[in-house]
This record gives C-alpha cells, sequence and structure tokens, in this order.
C-alpha cells in the first residue's frame, strides 16, 4: 500500500467509515467476536460501521493501514477524479460484494462553502415552448439548476411550480 501511494504520488487519502462485519470468526485461538480484538484495538477513534453480511470484513492489517493513512473519514470529498480502482477479493459476500473501490483525483481548490438561494414561483397559463425557454434564459442567466414541476392552483387550474437555484450574488439575475 506505502509503495503504491508513494508511485503515485498520493499526498493525502480519505475513508468511508470503516465496515468491520460482525458476528464471529474461527482463529487459531478459537472463536472471537467481530472485529476481532487486534482490529478492535486498532480501529479507536476511527469511524466504524455496520454491514449487512456477518464474518471479519476489516483485518488488522486493513485497519492498520487506513488508520495511519487517513487524513480524514466522511463522503467522499469534492475532487477531479483521475482514475479509479476496484480490486475484489476471494470472500463472497451475500449482501455485498467484496470488492475495495479507490479514487484517486485532485482535490478541488475552492473549499469554500456557498450560499446557494431557492427561488420559486407558481406559472399558469404558459405553453410548454415558453416554459423551456424561460428556463433556457434563467440558465443563461447564471442559475445552478432550474426545475419544473406540475402543480394544481386554485379553482384547479393547472400550474407549473418553477423552482431555480442560484449562488447568492447571481440570485437577482
Amino acid at each position: 500500500a506505502a509503495a503504491g501511494l508513494w508511485l503515485l504520488g498520493v499526498t493525502e487519502c480519505y475513508f468511508s467509515p470503516v465496515p468491520v462485519g460482525s458476528g464471529v470468526v474461527k482463529v487459531a485461538h478459537g472463536v472471537l467476536p467481530v472485529p476481532a480484538p487486534a482490529t478492535a484495538e486498532i480501529l479507536v477513534d476511527v469511524p466504524i460501521r455496520e454491514s449487512m453480511d456477518t464474518g471479519e470484513l476489516t483485518t488488522p492489517t486493513g485497519a492498520a493501514i487506513v488508520k495511519e493513512l487517513a487524513a480524514g473519514f466522511g463522503t467522499l470529498p469534492s475532487m477531479t477524479v483521475k482514475a479509479v480502482g476496484s480490486g475484489a477479493g476471494s470472500r463472497e459476500g451475500k449482501n455485498i460484494a467484496n470488492v475495495l473501490r479507490v479514487f484517486l483525483g485532485e482535490r478541488s481548490t475552492d473549499r469554500t462553502p456557498r450560499n446557494v438561494t431557492v427561488i420559486e414561483t407558481a406559472i399558469d397559463d404558459m405553453t410548454g415552448q415558453a416554459l423551456s425557454y424561460a428556463q433556457d434564459a434563467l440558465f443563461a442567466a447564471g442559475a445552478l439548476d432550474v426545475y419544473m414541476t406540475p402543480i394544481i392552483m386554485k379553482k384547479g387550474r393547472p400550474a407549473h411550480l418553477v423552482t431555480i437555484l442560484a449562488d447568492e450574488p447571481r440570485a437577482q439575475a
């Protein structure tokens, strides 16, 4: 793992919470609960998660690699993906494939949180062509997304709820 990361020039690693499995595992010392004691000890201060499959899903070696390399845990960070690698183990899971997937990418440089404004209006008595034109004009004005939901207004009139998502500075446009 270390040689591969070095050869790829990886400087940070992020992991999802570690799936440890459940149930018991038979080892030379007898039957042990999952995660095995060594794995559990290594994973102190590391987020773990349940799995739909029983058995050992994380070994002490895997736990040590994750704990040593992790710059953080959680959902996939914002990045430009350069490559994806997958590796399958020989153990067959009943519910989840025994596959490890790795994303290699460059982290997004802009980590500034941004505020998004939601603008909504109900429009009735407008043709589909005019709604489509309005949607194109909203995108041209800088909308992040525009979507239209069919609704029924007072007196049973059919209409569309137009929802616009825009960065705060572009909301007025």
